[in-house]
């Protein structure tokens, strides 16, 4: 690459970077201010400077404030510096309908006092652009150190889902023995109808499982009637 084309292509890279809304804001205020410098009897050139600096301040004090309207000293100095060159050049360019911008005397247009205030105004609205541009890089600044959040770690929350999850309560399905003693209890003590049915059906030949399911009894049971019985009948027969 020639020194030629490097020259080129930087020119067009801060070309690019160059606000069209400054340059066009400062080729309305330098006449404005040019304006507002003759009526009191200033040299023009001293306008030029005054309306640049004021169109680069409200470029970057708007654009700033309308990427975060949060920014709400910002917006008060931008509201402020719109005020005071609206005061300031207002009362010229009322006096330049009837007179020639040559011949202007704003002593005849306002009074001492408001001429005293015209002038206290112009007096700061010259310092308000590095107000505007001074806040700008303050918040711009801010802005650059505030760190990025970190990104949340699902992990740490679905292990918390899962601790607060409470186990569901499993049933036991082993009965309780007290429960298992009291029915096999109750099953040891039938009713004595029950147990003489089953001594009678013994004698009519029939077995214990056989007579079980006649009664609908236990068999273990039914057996139990039957040794019972069947010892006491021995024990009878050898007294």
């Amino acid at each position: 690459m020639t020194d030629a084309s490097r020259i080129a292509t930087v020119a067009i890279a801060q070309f690019k970077r160059i606000d069209i809304a400054m340059v066009a804001a400062a080729i309305v205020e330098v006449p404005r201010w040019y304006v507002a410098f003759a009526a009191i009897k200033e040299p023009w050139w001293a306008a030029v400077p005054m309306g640049i600096l004021l169109a680069w301040g409200a470029s970057a004090g708007w654009k700033a404030y309308f990427a975060d309207r949060r920014r709400w000293l910002l917006l008060a100095i931008n509201v402020t510096s719109l005020a005071g060159a609206l005061i300031v050049i207002a009362p010229v360019l009322y006096a330049m309908t009837f007179t020639p911008l040559d011949e202007i005397n704003l002593a005849l247009v306002m009074s001492q006092e408001l001429l005293m205030a015209w002038a206290a105004t112009l007096a700061i609205t010259t310092f308000i652009p590095l107000v505007q541009i001074a806040a700008v890089k303050m918040y711009a600044s801010s802005a650059a150190h505030v760190a990025p959040e970190p990104a949340q770690d699902a992990t740490p929350t679905v292990q918390r889902r899962k601790r607060n999850v409470e186990p569901e309560t499993v049933q036991d399905a082993t009965p309780d023995p007290l429960q298992v003693a009291d029915n096999a209890q109750d099953d040891a003590t039938p009713t004595v109808d029950a147990r003489a049915q089953a001594l009678q059906m013994a004698n009519e030949g029939m077995n214990a499982s056989q007579i079980a399911r006649a009664l609908d009894a236990n068999y273990s049971t039914v057996r139990s009637w039957l040794k019972r019985a069947q010892v006491q009948h021995t024990n009878g027969v050898q007294a």
